[in-house]
């Protein structure tokens, strides 16, 4: 059992409201305010996901004037709307979040418009939203909280990390949920300050990489959450919170099994074929042969032989006698 599902969901209330009020000392600023369309709050979700509020702020502006519509946007390259945007973090994913959800929602009604379902049940605007592949659960949970006035906690993958670290939501937690675990400890009416002052925390550059559990650790039952105000306060002043105790995967070696030794095949003798016997009184037809024809010699005309001539040489001469004087 988790450290979480030991606690009561009374004990885990008195925790989140500390955190708050350690929170509210650190970031004074207040929940920002915005009045924008269903569509609208979409995009500006988008674009502030996982940044500091203001820096999104900046973005999304930057985003708007730089083109004449959404219907420019929607038509627009990926490299072409991360540029509008820069240097936000993880532009181009937004970008193509962005583009998706303007081409989704055109394709749909041939308009850029979702007003229509602010009058309708929000299961229905859910389900239309999960038709849409690139759209994040920050997103959605960002759309119900502030244009919809619906209870919802949008987290972030930072804000997220930064409650596990704490010990507020399980460790290997979605965000999907850790928001749905959460509704039961956040009261509606503290969600919304509740989920900004979490992102001020984890997007803070001052504690980049310090607010996130080792992959062990996720594994694990996760830190204390009664001591979730002592380690937020050990981060705000610089030092080191104690490391939960982390599980070590064991890599078992591979058995090895013996191969099976498969049974010996039997050899049967081949049998001898006996001949057919020819039953008694059977009749025996021979059948005769015709007569083989013979061959004919074929003569053959035999050459005169020519005379063979022999070559007779002539004696020499006798020497004469020599003449007399």
């Amino acid at each position: 059992m988790s450290n979480l599902k030991k606690l009561k969901t009374h004990d885990r209330q008195v925790i989140a409201q500390n955190l708050m009020t350690a929170l509210k000392k650190r970031y004074k600023s207040a929940v920002p305010k915005h009045s924008l369309a269903l569509l609208e709050t979409l995009l500006f979700a988008a674009v502030i996901e996982n940044v500091h509020h203001d820096d999104g702020e900046e973005a999304y502006e930057r985003l708007i004037n730089s083109f004449h519509d959404m219907n420019e946007i929607r038509v627009s390259s990926i490299s072409e709307i991360e540029a509008a945007m820069s240097p936000v973090h993880e532009a181009s994913w937004k970008a193509l979040r962005i583009r998706d959800l303007l081409q989704q929602v055109f394709e749909k009604f041939y308009r850029f418009d979702l007003e229509e379902y602010k009058r309708k049940p929000v299961e229905q605007l859910e389900k239309l939203m999960a038709k849409w592949k690139f759209t994040t659960p920050f997103m959605k949970h960002y759309l119900y909280q502030h244009a919809l006035g619906a209870h919802s906690i949008a987290l972030d993958d930072k804000s997220r990390d930064a409650l596990a670290f704490l010990g507020v939501v399980e460790p290997a937690a979605t965000i999907d949920q850790a928001s749905e675990d959460l509704k039961q400890v956040i009261r509606k009416a503290d969600a919304a300050h509740f989920c900004h002052l979490v992102r001020c925390l984890a997007c803070d550059p001052q504690f980049k990489g310090k607010l996130k559990l080792t992959p062990g650790q996720a594994l694990g039952e996760g830190p204390d959450p009664t001591t979730a105000v002592q380690r937020l306060n050990e981060v705000l002043s610089g030092q080191t919170p104690k490391a939960p105790p982390s599980v070590k995967t064991k890599t078992e070696p591979a058995k090895v099994e013996p191969a099976k030794k498969s049974p010996p095949v039997k050899v049967e003798p081949v049998k001898a074929v006996a001949k057919p016997t020819k039953p008694a009184g059977a009749h025996t037809t021979t059948v005769k042969k015709p007569p083989e024809k013979k061959s004919t010699p074929v003569r053959t005309t035999a050459t005169a032989k020519k005379p063979v001539t022999k070559k007779v040489s002539k004696p020499a001469p006798a020497p004469k006698a020599a003449r007399k004087k």
